[in-house]
């Protein structure tokens, strides 16, 4: 080493002014002006000895190292701000390793074939801003190796062996800018990166990750690269501005609460293969504009789509071409928007390619809960022959014929609740929906007579009315269930595998419960004599479905509740008859027991 260090003293007054102000090689080192060793150029060497020598050395570049190449703990350098070493075999980054270049700003480890790194490998390096290990063999980011690394910016992690990332392995990396973590057997990615008020966003690039497919990110991204990854499913929470998702095949995107830069929405459209998009409680300016686009200047379709929520996006139209993306939707959020009468009046005029079959033939779910909507039109296209479940809760629906939901035959479960209806046609609804099994019409305006007649109706049939206790008790419910799934799932939470597996759960319907099943199985034997549905309703009276005046609400009527079958009246009579044999056998043995008594009487 002293050989090396006169060497670097009596080449200065030899070399004029280069690139490097000393270079070294396995024969020595050369010293190329007469300055203090400021930059350093190190080549087929066995360690870094030299450095020793050279306190105030600023930049030091490695590369292709012998095989025999170790790389110690490196001596202090308080003025070394920046390390490349490349295709050096360095196995293991060690603890500490770089603890004394306290000034280091960019530290370039990149084709080392490195697999294995400590939790303080880069203990101290407070300062660091660009940190490149990209073509290494890492397979494991242990816990806590990047927080200390407050001013990282630039991280790159592409083409080595990791196949798992913590959620929270970016944690203490509050101002980092670009991250790559392309050509990695990543399968999942679930990451927080919480960033600084000083980063408005981060880009991140995922090109080429042929074994990616669920993604969910909490951050601020600006910039995405998907290209030629097996992306399938992308979640967001936060903000997003571009994507570039070339031969992608991303086929669900989830972007509630997210915000968009002005460019998305393009960006968006041009992902054909989507089937499952939520955009609620998202900009509602980006929301809409993606049902908006001119079509000569932007492709915006999906044929693929079967879900779409637009619920919470502070609407008050329905978008003019949402039936362009609607035939083979089969779930449909509008809920808690400003939607209104003038809103369903003007679907009957939005562009569609589907006149002869309708909007949205396969539409089975759909939520226009907390909206703001009076009256049903007749014909409403999105009630076509497939719908299961319609909620149109807590709007301010002042009535609901069955003419208006006459095309809906499939419909099974039908929430009304929270409206202002003073009356509702239950029976023409009961026999021309045959298919209904659920009917929510507490919290309006029904008087007390009127809804005990129509719950003592629905109770002796197979209809189920649900009351508000319930239907409060299953909404709880749904929310701890959704809360707990939020833990649950860290991959992707709130998506199916396939879309023949969506529930009314997304709507907050649930399956019967005990109770219920309990009830019709009591039911069971005495709905063999009560009202079934018929192929027609032409022997429903009037009387059965009226309002009683304010006068018969305090006497009670005969015809609030007609029996609408013969059998019964026939069972009640048999009832009756068999009061006869046991009158006779009360009045027998009160005979005996007197007779037995003035027996007694005459013995005495």
């Amino acid at each position: 080493m002293i050989t090396l260090y006169l060497l670097l003293t009596l080449a200065a007054s030899v070399f004029g002014n280069g690139n490097y102000d000393a270079f070294c090689t396995s024969r020595g080192c050369w010293l190329q002006n007469d300055s203090e060793v400021k930059t350093l150029s190190i080549s087929q060497s066995s360690d870094l000895d030299v450095l020793k020598f050279i306190p105030k050395l600023e930049h030091l570049d490695v590369s292709s190292c012998n095989s025999d190449f170790k790389m110690d703990v490196l001596p202090p350098m308080a003025e070394l701000k920046r390390i490349w070493i490349n295709k050096c075999h360095i196995a293991e980054l060690k603890k500490k390793q770089f603890e004394n270049l306290i000034q280091l700003n960019e530290l370039d480890l990149a084709g080392n074939f490195i697999e294995k790194l400590s939790n303080e490998s880069f203990h101290k390096l407070s300062s660091l801003q660009f940190l490149y290990l990209q073509n290494n063999s890492i397979v494991v980011l242990p816990e806590g190796v990047f927080n200390t690394l407050e001013k990282l910016t630039w991280l790159d992690l592409r083409n080595n062996k990791l196949s798992n990332l913590s959620k929270d392995i970016f944690q203490g990396i509050t101002n980092l800018f670009v991250l790559y973590l392309g050509g990695n057997p990543l399968k999942t990615i679930n990451l927080d990166i919480p960033l600084g008020k000083d980063i408005l966003s981060s880009d991140i690039n995922l090109k080429y990750s042929d074994h990616l497919r669920d993604m969910r990110l909490f951050a601020r991204v600006s910039y995405l690269n998907l290209e030629n990854s097996g992306l399938e499913k992308l979640e967001i929470r936060g903000s997003i501005s571009n994507i570039i998702h070339k031969n992608s095949k991303v086929t669900h995107a989830d972007f509630h609460g997210t915000e968009f830069g002005k460019s998305f929405p393009e960006v968006l459209c041009s992902m054909p293969s989507l089937e499952w998009l939520d955009l609620s409680n998202s900009d509602k300016t980006f929301s809409y504009s993606v049902f908006e686009f001119d079509k000569t200047r932007v492709t915006c379709d999906f044929p693929n789509l079967r879900f779409l929520n637009l619920s919470a996006i502070r609407i008050r139209s329905i978008p003019r071409r949402l039936p362009l993306f609607g035939h083979n939707l089969t779930t449909l959020d509008l809920s808690h928007n400003f939607l209104n009468d003038k809103s369903l009046e003007d679907i009957f005029d939005l562009d569609t390619y589907y006149h002869e079959e309708g909007n949205f033939p396969n539409l089975s779910f759909l939520n226009m809960s907390n909206n703001e909507v009076k009256h049903i039109p007749l014909k409403f296209p999105l009630f076509g022959p497939n719908l299961i479940t319609l909620d149109l809760s807590h709007n301010l629906l002042e009535d609901v014929s069955l003419e208006s939901l006459a095309e809906a035959q499939s419909l099974q479960s039908l929430y009304l609740e929270g409206n202002l209806l003073m009356s509702f046609e239950y029976l023409p609804v009961f026999y021309g929906l045959k298919n209904l099994k659920q009917l929510a019409l507490f919290d309006n305006l029904f008087n007390a007579t009127f809804y005990d007649a129509m719950t003592n109706y629905y109770d002796h049939t197979e209809l189920h009315l649900i009351q508000k206790k319930k239907r409060i008790i299953e909404k709880e419910d749904q929310e701890k269930h959704e809360n707990s799934n939020e833990k649950a799932n860290q991959t992707l939470p709130r998506r199916q595998d396939d879309f023949n597996h969506v529930t009314p759960t997304t709507f907050g319907i649930l399956s019967e419960t005990e109770d219920q099943e309990k009830h019709e199985n009591s039911n069971e034997k005495a709905n063999q004599t009560l009202p079934r549905r018929q192929d027609d309703i032409s022997h429903v009276t009037p009387t059965a479905i009226c309002i009683p005046s304010e006068t018969e609400n305090h006497q009670p009527s005969e015809n609030v509740h007609q029996t609408p079958s013969k059998e019964v009246n026939q069972n009640l009579k048999g009832a009756k008859d068999l009061t006869i044999p046991v009158s006779m056998l009360t009045v027998f043995i009160i005979m005996c027991v007197l007779m037995i008594v003035v027996l007694n009487i005459n013995k005495c």
